[in-house]
């Protein structure tokens, strides 16, 4: 679950992004992640659990390093140990923004969960520091993480969802490496989800995409790609031995596909648009430290 929002402060901005494909479009993301985490006076944490992906952290560390931000910090996990160890604790509560990378959210779950490391992330979420995921990563900062869609089977038989970090309890996001390029598989496993538990929102995003949720529950886009949004408020009880397939399978959906710049408030369920030179949505309090 979401840390509690200790008085004075203002939950932090939660950084989904979709697997990067284009350069430019790449630099362009890390460009926001920089700017939400305080721009020059930028202290990143940068986490992976994954010996492969060591050098795409460390080339992301020297990216940082260029923009001269104020610190930038590489860190590895490779056991659970290492999760409970006070000094990377230590180092994250120190950070305005933290990046987790990850090609498998299973990975991240399992080496993270319950752990004291997952817990000071949460706390720093919630005192206003900004946490992305990179790919993989993305899914697993929610409560819920769609651990698997076997699509073509019933509805009962085709999701299964596994603990996250719990930064946020409202979203599923799916940035599955598997699924993202195919927009009619991504939407089914959605579909399937948020019909299984319609209190979620979900999020789905495909390469070269990102969506960021800010303290006031807007959710808005960047990136060159579009972001999907299933909305199953309104979604009729659904038939669990029905196959999972499009909208018109799912009474009551209700399917957003938003492009850069588009909107989504969580408590209303409207879709809008930022306007250019519009400041990013904040909470009551604008001091976070």
């Amino acid at each position: 679950m979401p840390a509690p929002v200790p008085p004075g402060y203002t939950r932090g901005p939660i950084l989904f992004f979709g697997a990067a494909a284009g350069p430019q479009i790449r630099s362009d993301l890390l460009q926001t992640v920089w700017t939400e985490t305080g721009a020059y006076g930028t202290r990143l944490v940068l986490l992976a659990v994954e010996p492969a992906l060591d050098a795409v952290m460390h080339d992301l560390a020297q990216h940082y390093r260029a923009w001269e931000c104020d610190q930038v910090e590489e860190m590895r996990l490779d056991s659970r140990t290492a999760a409970s160890d006070p000094a990377h604790s230590a180092q994250v509560a120190g950070a305005t923004g933290i990046i987790l990378l990850a090609q498998d959210p299973l990975r991240l779950a399992g080496a993270l969960g319950g752990t004291p490391l997952a817990q000071t992330i949460r706390r720093a979420n919630a005192r206003g520091k900004a946490v992305a995921g990179l790919g993989g990563a993305a899914t697993f900062l929610c409560q819920h993480l769609l651990a698997a869609a076997g699509l073509g089977a019933p509805l009962r038989e085709v999701v299964r969802f596994a603990p996250g970090l719990g930064l946020i309890n409202r979203l599923l996001v799916d940035a599955s490496a598997a699924r993202a390029p195919l927009p009619d598989t991504h939407m089914a496993a959605l579909l399937a989800a948020v019909a299984i538990n319609p209190y979620l929102i979900g999020v789905g995003l495909e390469p070269d995409s990102a969506a960021i949720l800010y303290p006031d529950e807007t959710l808005q886009v960047y990136g060159a790609n579009e972001v999907t949004l299933v909305d199953g408020a309104a979604m009729h009880a659904p038939d669990l031995d029905a196959v999972a397939g499009t909208p018109e399978d799912f009474p009551g959906a209700v399917v957003h596909r938003l492009g850069a710049a588009g909107t989504f408030h969580l408590d209303t369920r409207a879709s809008g648009r930022a306007e250019p030179g519009d400041s990013p949505p904040s909470g009551p309090v604008t001091s976070v430290f």
